[in-house]
């Protein structure tokens, strides 16, 4: 899945920060089973963000399956939804 980081703007604006992301319960930040989102960072490492941090960054779903946007939510993942343009 994809992830944007941007104030909230119609279209996604072209400057928008974008990172790949997976939801993990291996990481180490994972409590208990529960599925953490881990992003890559542009220097290839790997970091854990709670679900305040992502709504905090301003993370938008850019591209993700039905079956990620319900992971994420299940895991309290409540990120909107802006399809990259184009």
């Amino acid at each position: 899945m994809k992830l944007g980081s941007f104030k909230p703007a119609r279209p996604v604006p072209h400057n928008a920060k974008v990172v790949e992301a997976r939801l993990s319960s291996e990481h180490d930040a994972s409590s208990e089973g529960k599925p953490v989102l881990v992003i890559k960072l542009s220097n290839g490492t790997e970091k854990a963000i709670t679900s305040v941090d992502a709504g905090l960054a301003g993370y938008h779903i850019l591209e993700a399956t039905e079956a990620e946007i319900r992971e994420l939510r299940d895991a309290g993942y409540l990120l909107p939804y802006a399809p990259l343009e184009g």
